[in-house]
């Protein structure tokens, strides 16, 4: 079976002054969808920027090819690839 790469993006954002937690989403072609997030608030933007790479790296089986999904034939290629 062929895949391909998932679209995923992580990001940090300080719901309260001094506190930050991470946010994973994932691209559903014209919109994303929150896939995951701490569920406890880090002290330092890093430590929460770090911890969500770790949860990420959790959704690949294979660390050198990343998240994967099955690959859809009628998928357009992503902006930018000919």
């Amino acid at each position: 079976m062929t895949t391909a790469s998932r679209t995923i993006a992580l990001f940090v954002k300080e719901p309260y002054p001094g506190r930050f937690v991470w946010v994973l989403m994932e691209s559903e072609w014209q919109s994303w969808k929150q896939i995951d997030s701490a569920s406890e608030a880090c002290e330092t933007w890093t430590a929460a920027w770090e911890a969500g790479c770790v949860e990420m790296g959790k959704l690949a089986s294979d660390k050198l090819q990343g998240p994967r999904q099955p690959a859809q034939a009628d998928e357009p290629a992503p902006v930018g690839w000919m």
